[in-house]
């Protein structure tokens, strides 16, 4: 074993949070070394290569980063990160498309006004509700930025109903009761919940804001994706990062995080890698799983207070299958024209997330092509 020199701070994984906490040190001004057990950047912001085609592992699109004349928190956190002269950001003009076999087949713009006329033209019976519904998903959204922090901040419940009324009676209601109260189109119920998978879990189970808050971010701030892909992203992450004098290491597993247990509770001095080596630090940011941080890397068995009633209210999350295609075609061959195509052969979402738990044919899947 050997004891290398000392950190202000030490990130585990250079996933999306463990570079952007990585970078944000470093810029800083903190000493900062970035621990990654795999040979690239990214996490799951990264792409591979198969013959003459290069894959995107996970983004779909991104959110929060808003237009050059209307910019959301992203446009901001990345102009402070120094990575937006780094990467080409390229908008997407619609928001999905949605088929249900035997069903419909529509396709949202990337618009908020956009959407409710395509909304209404398709479900005209259902004009007041979805002008009422869209009314209620801005609302909800913007107070929740503002109002409801600031009542959390001040602790008041009066303040939470005086300027964050919809969020209060709405907000964390779930997310299939709105839609049930809005609609009894069911076929537009499942086409304005479809973004449902993103977080996991059926309608019944999300709150309602949760849902309010991608439709609103996407119809209002843009959908984005990245030229090159989110590799492009991890890279430009990483570069701001040692230009601003951080230090890096790859195939650098950590395998514990050593405390010091002499005082009234564990403090941490430093961590422990495959290799053997020793690193001194005060300050540890892990970006793998809580789970894995606090029970395989902690030497300790003392959880800090609130992890374990966190743990104990988890729950297992769904697990989808993922298949990458290279096509000897161009997509407009297929019929694709959009980034995004949610496809399935039922409008039970119940029963979508029942069998994405088995090995049954799937009942819905997703289809994502960056070509377009």
């Amino acid at each position: 074993m050997s004891n290398l020199e000392k950190y202000d701070a030490v990130v585990i994984g250079a996933g999306n949070g463990g570079l952007t906490a990585a970078a944000t040190l470093a810029r800083g001004g903190a000493k900062t070394l970035l621990l990654e057990r795999h040979n690239i950047p990214g996490g799951c912001a990264t792409s591979f290569v198969r013959g003459d085609f290069e894959f995107e592992v996970a983004l779909h699109q991104l959110s929060g980063l808003g237009t050059e004349k209307n910019p959301f928190i992203m446009r901001k956190i990345f102009n402070e990160l120094g990575v937006m002269d780094k990467v080409e950001f390229v908008e997407e003009h619609h928001l999905y498309r949605m088929t249900i076999k035997d069903e419909f087949d529509i396709t949202l713009p990337a618009s908020w006004k956009g959407i409710r006329e395509v909304l209404i033209e398709n479900f005209p019976n259902e004009e007041q509700g979805i002008k009422d519904f869209m009314l209620l998903c801005e609302r909800v959204v913007l107070e929740s930025f503002m109002g409801f922090k600031a009542a959390l901040k001040m602790n008041s419940a009066d303040m939470l109903m005086k300027n964050s009324k919809h969020y209060a009676e709405h907000g964390l209601r779930s997310a299939k009761s709105v839609l049930d109260e809005h609609f009894s189109d069911e076929q537009l119920k499942t086409l304005l919940a479809a973004y449902w998978c993103y977080l996991g879990q059926a309608p019944r189970n999300i709150n309602f804001v949760d849902l309010a808050m991608m439709l609103y971010a996407y119809g209002v701030f843009k959908p984005w994706h990245i030229k090159g892909g989110s590799q492009a992203l991890s890279n430009a992450l990483l570069e701001s990062f040692l230009e601003a004098g951080g230090e890096v290491q790859f195939n650098a597993a950590v395998d514990q995080i050593i405390t010091d247990k002499s005082g009234d509770k564990p403090k941490v001095i430093a961590i422990h890698t495959e290799h053997g080596d020793v690193y001194e630090t005060e300050q540890v940011i892990s970006n793998a799983s809580s789970v894995v941080t606090f029970v395989d890397l902690l030497d300790t068995d003392e959880l800090p207070e609130g992890i374990s009633q966190d743990f104990k209210s988890r729950e297992i999350g769904t697990s989808a299958f993922c298949l990458y295609i290279g096509l000897d075609c161009p997509p407009e061959t297929l019929g694709i024209e959009n980034a995004s195509t949610f496809m399935g052969t039922t409008m039970d979402e119940d029963l979508m997330v029942e069998t994405m738990a088995t090995s049954k044919p799937p009942v819905a899947t997703m289809l994502t092509c960056y070509n377009v």
